[in-house]
C-alpha cells in the first residue's frame, strides 16, 4: 500500500509544514520526512509514502503491514488553510498518482477511509515468459526513455506526454524535468485542453493495449468512509487510512505449460508415431524378404 497526498499549494516541499502527529499501527511516528517523500508529479506537488520511486524493495519500506496487527491503519493530521486543497491517493507501491486514478478530496472534517487489498503473487516460471504472453510487466521492465520504474500508471503518464508532444508540440510543466524545453505556454495548454489528451490516452490504452498491467501490483479497493467525531483540534483535519484485511484476497499467477513442456509433449507424440511407422516398415521388408 502506498498513500499519496497531493497539495495544490506551491509553497512548501517539507511534509512537516502540513502533516503532523503520524500514527501507524497504533505507534507514533516521529519523522515525517522519513515516511513521506516529496515529488513533483503529473498531479502536482505530492508526498509519497512506501513508493518504489524511493525504495528498491519491500524490505526498505518504512510502513509495512502485518496480518497479525489488530488495527491496520495510518493516521495523521493535516494543516488546514483556506487557500490549500488536498487530494489523497491510495494505491500499490509501484503506482504513482495520475489522471486516471481514484482520489479522495480531503476537507476540514475528520474522516476514516477504509480499503480492501488484493495481492498478486507470481511463480518463478512467469519471469521467463515474454510480457506479450503473460500480459503484464514487472517493475524492472521499464519503457525505453521512461523516467520511472514500470507500472500501469507510469505507462499512462508516459503515454500522456507522448501524445501532448505529438499533437501540441509541448507538454505540461508537471511532466518530468527532462522535458523542460518543451513545457507549454498558455497557447500550448489551450491546445492540450482542446485536443483532450486525457481522453485520447485512455482510448489508445484501451483499444491498442499499449499499457500492460503490472505483474505484481496490489489492487486497492475503496470500501467506504465514515466521520470520526469527538475530536477537537482547530485548523487541523484528522485523516485515517484503514486496511480491513492484509490481504483480503491473494492470487497466484503461474505458467500452465512452458515451452519445455510443449517440446516434451510434442516429442513424445512424434516419437510414438515414428516408432510405429519404423516397425511397420521393418515388418514389411521382413515379409518381402521371407517370400524371396
Amino acid at each position: 500500500m502506498s498513500p499519496a497526498l497531493y497539495n495544490d499549494q506551491l509553497l512548501t516541499q517539507f511534509c512537516e509544514s502540513i502533516i503532523t502527529d503520524i500514527t501507524f499501527l497504533e505507534h507514533k511516528q516521529h519523522n515525517c520526512a522519513k515516511i513521506f517523500k516529496f515529488h513533483d508529479l503529473e498531479m502536482g506537488y505530492c508526498f509519497l509514502a512506501n513508493n518504489f520511486m524511493d525504495y528498491r524493495n519491500l524490505d526498505e519500506l518504512p510502513l509495512r503491514l502485518s496480518p497479525f496487527e489488530a488495527r491496520k491503519s495510518l493516521k495523521l493530521f493535516l494543516k488546514q488553510e483556506s487557500l490549500w486543497k488536498y487530494e489523497m491517493y491510495v494505491h500499490s507501491n509501484e503506482d504513482i498518482p495520475y489522471f486516471g486514478l481514484l482520489s479522495q478530496t480531503l476537507g476540514q472534517d475528520h474522516i476514516r477511509y477504509t480499503y480492501n487489498m488484493e495481492e498478486m503473487l507470481n511463480s518463478l516460471a512467469v519471469n521467463d515468459e515474454s510480457f506479450e504472453k503473460r500480459k503484464c510487466k514487472f517493475p524492472h521492465e521499464t519503457i525505453y526513455g521512461s523516467t520511472y520504474h514500470y507500472s500501469f500508471s507510469t505507462c499512462m503518464s508516459d503515454l500522456r506526454v507522448i501524445l501532448e508532444l505529438k499533437y501540441c508540440n509541448c507538454t505540461l510543466f508537471t511532466s518530468p524535468i527532462k522535458y523542460f524545453n518543451y513545457f507549454c505556454d498558455f497557447r500550448g495548454m489551450s491546445c492540450i485542453s482542446k485536443v483532450d489528451i486525457t481522453f485520447k490516452a485512455k482510448q489508445i490504452a484501451r483499444e491498442k493495449y499499449v499499457c500492460y498491467p503490472s505483474c505484481s501490483e496490489q489492487k486497492i479497493q475503496f470500501v467506504g468512509s465514515s466521520e470520526i467525531k469527538k475530536i477537537a483540534r482547530p485548523s487541523f483535519a484528522l485523516v485515517e487510512v484503514e486496511i480491513k484485511n492484509v490481504p483480503s484476497l491473494r492470487c497466484v499467477r503461474s505458467v500452465t505449460q512452458s515451452y519445455q513442456d510443449l517440446v516434451v509433449s510434442a516429442g513424445g507424440v512424434i516419437g510414438l508415431f515414428i516408432g510405429i511407422s519404423i516397425l511397420s516398415v521393418i515388418d514389411i521388408v521382413y515379409l518381402c524378404l521371407k517370400k524371396l
